[in-house]
């Protein structure tokens, strides 16, 4: 998938070929001479001779077009000097497709002949985003000459795309589309400076999506943005959002969440701080550099949201005092009651740490619904990350965990969901005596939830209701809940029956899948195979990802995500290495390959078996990756062996599992 490549689509179930682009961040110079390098502009011309039953498709002009015969010639030509190589594309098909102008709009919407665009999810943003700019103040920097090409999941007509496909689209083509102002017609000297690319187009998707869709409560999921950024930053092998580049192999890898979530969200804290007018008015226009003062902008509320202070800590270390911070809005006796919180609505950049008295007032907070929905996620992220990183115990943060039973909020569900899989996961390594123990206190947890969702739809419900069910049950299923499986087998074996069943519609089929997968065995495949426990099957799964069935951009998406799964990956993995490299070469597919199968391991002896094996089959490409990955294994280790020595556990996990609410 880097230059001028080849790649395949289906027309009326037969397999065909197409040429198509691929140039950022180096690629240009696979296709022709040229330096593809941020700095460098430049106009061009550009011959194709194509096939005459075929078509080419460019962003630039196609000044002439000449009929040869069997060929067609196609001269195409940039004549704005502001745009950048890597910003061309060449697309080269069967014709079978058409050009829309929705609204007519100065947008051309390419659609498959066959579909039926009016109910085509992202027909109806691009109409809709249409209509936002054409108001907005800057709208012209959405006209200039471009083209987003997205992948086919992308493109799925909204009535069949489960909720949070509908979510990803939005933010996706928001996100793309904004790149037209950061990063194409505005762009950073080197590559030194991607954030201010991927940090603005993310920031700006969510202020987009959250403009045309305000019921999905964007902004209020924008926290995972800032938790991925987290955790990534949060690993000694990170890097600043200002990165050095010496070597275009090294490109690739910063397209990362420090690029991404990190940068969106220094920019959201920073508007935060200033406020929205002044932010775009004075900081956006000013153009300046900072001056490398270490500054973050720090908001704190003390047993109520009308009690709270904004300042500045200018130091990497400051003691404060509550009382002259604060002032005469409380009165003395308050200061020994009431909960304190730091990061109002979590828009810094920072983690917070709380001693246990502290901890306990908050637990009281979320119990009672004191708090914002964003505060609930990030005192849990902000806990559990301190967890891992053995700052506090695994029995404070399932203490902690166990005030959010009655909780409705899709986003706290949504991490409370993650993180306890992720508790599972480390528990089963260090305490695998107390497994169950967990998988019952989690299912106690969720139950409630599950109970008032239900698997149908309810009439009225909101979008983040009907994504949440889904999240839900496959939780359920995850953990073993009995009449989540059974009631989940039984819609399965109705959607064999009928593919268009109403029993297991979108939202509700992976919980479905995953259900049937925790039985599954090699006499029944169907599924998420990549969710079972079954080692036979997961080698399986790994040697379909590299059939041709499968697109080279999906191939990580059937890594396995059980535990069971982590050793048969690993050895899978180290069989197949060269053809990978071969097959994948540089660029983020070959990391994420290392991410998600050495990241899950817990153990230094493990570590160790990694390292040894990549001296000798390393590559510049992975070498950051590398590096993160064995990082978060020695992490893992770490944080097992804290767990073993955690004294109360036991009595903590049996308590929850069993408690009567």
């Amino acid at each position: 998938m880097k230059g001028f490549y080849r790649s395949t689509y289906e027309h009326n179930d037969e397999k065909k070929n197409m040429a198509v682009t691929q140039f950022e961040p180096a690629d240009a110079r696979r296709c022709f001479p040229c330096w593809d390098e941020p700095a460098c502009k430049a106009t061009f011309k550009i011959t194709l001779d194509v096939p005459s039953e075929l078509v080419a498709l460019s962003n630039m002009p196609v000044v002439e077009e000449k009929v040869d015969g069997s060929l067609k010639q196609f001269h195409i030509r940039n004549l704005q000097s502001c745009l950048h190589i890597w910003l061309l594309l060449l697309l080269v098909y069967l014709i079978m497709w058409k050009i829309i102008h929705p609204m007519g709009s100065k947008f051309e919407y390419i659609v498959k002949l066959a579909r039926q665009t009016k109910g085509n999810l992202h027909y109806m943003l691009l109409r809709e985003l249409w209509n936002y700019t054409r108001s907005a103040k800057h709208a012209t920097v959405f006209k200039n000459l471009c083209c987003c090409v997205l992948h086919a999941k992308h493109g799925h007509p909204a009535r069949i795309m489960f909720r949070m496909g509908n979510i990803s689209v939005a933010t996706v083509v928001g996100h793309e589309l904004a790149h037209q102002w950061f990063g194409n017609l505005v762009t950073m000297e080197w590559w030194t400076d991607l954030w201010l690319n991927e940090g603005f187009a993310t920031w700006v998707s969510y202020l987009a999506t959250d403009s045309l869709f305000p019921d999905w409560k964007i902004w209020s999921q924008f926290v995972n943005e800032s938790t991925e950024g987290l955790r990534l930053d949060g690993l000694a092998e990170s890097h600043p959002i200002e990165v050095e580049v010496n070597h275009a192999g090294e490109i690739d890898e910063i397209f990362d969440s420090i690029s991404y979530r990190k940068g969106a969200s220094v920019i959201r804290m920073l508007q935060s701080y200033l406020g929205a007018e002044r932010f775009q008015s004075q900081f956006l226009s000013s153009g300046a550099n900072g001056e490398g003062h270490w500054v973050v902008p720090v908001t704190l509320c003390f047993g109520s949201y009308d009690v709270r202070k904004n300042f500045l800590l200018q130091a990497k270390s400051e003691a404060l005092d509550i009382k002259e911070l604060v002032g005469s809005q409380i009165a003395g006796d308050q200061v020994a009651n009431s909960w304190i919180e730091v990061n109002v609505d979590q828009t810094g950049f920072y983690r917070v740490k709380y001693d246990e008295p502290l901890v306990a007032r908050l637990r009281y907070a979320i119990d009672k619904q004191l708090l914002s929905t964003a505060d609930r996620h990030g005192i849990l992220d902000d806990l559990f990350a301190l967890c891992m990183a053995r700052q506090e115990s695994l029995t404070s943060l399932i203490n902690l965990m166990g005030a959010y039973r009655g909780e409705v909020e899709y986003i706290v569900l949504s991490s409370l969901i993650s993180v306890s899989y992720k508790v599972r996961r480390i528990a089963a390594d260090a305490v695998p005596d107390l497994v169950d123990y967990f998988k019952q206190f989690f299912i106690n947890l969720f139950q409630y939830t599950a109970e008032r969702l239900g698997w149908e739809p309810k009439p009225g419900e909101s979008h983040l209701d009907a994504m949440l069910r889904g999240e839900i049950l496959t939780a359920l299923a995850q953990f073993g809940h009995d009449l989540t499986l059974e009631e989940a087998n039984k819609r399965f074996q109705e959607f064999l029956n009928d593919r268009n069943t109403p029993l297991c519609s979108p939202d509700i089929r992976k919980a479905t899948y995953v259900a049937v997968m925790q039985q599954a065995s090699k006499t029944n495949r169907s599924g998420s195979l990549s969710d079972t426990p079954d080692p036979d099957l997961v080698l399986e799964v790994l040697n379909f990802m590299l059939s041709p069935e499968v697109r080279s951009q999906d191939v990580i998406m059937g890594l396995p995500t059980s535990p069971e799964g982590r050793d048969v990956a690993w050895e899978w993995l180290k069989e197949n290495w060269e053809r990978i490299l071969k097959t994948y070469g540089s660029g983020f597919l070959i990391t994420r390959f290392v991410s998600a199968v050495v990241s899950p391991f817990a153990s230094v002896e493990k570590a160790k078996e990694v390292e040894e094996f990549f001296v000798s089959h390393g590559t510049q490409s992975i070498a950051r990756t590398l590096k993160q990955s064995l990082e978060r294994v020695n992490i893992n280790a770490n944080w097992v062996q804290s767990v073993k020595n955690e004294n109360n556990l036991l009595d903590a996990v049996k308590e929850l599992a069993y408690r009567k609410y």
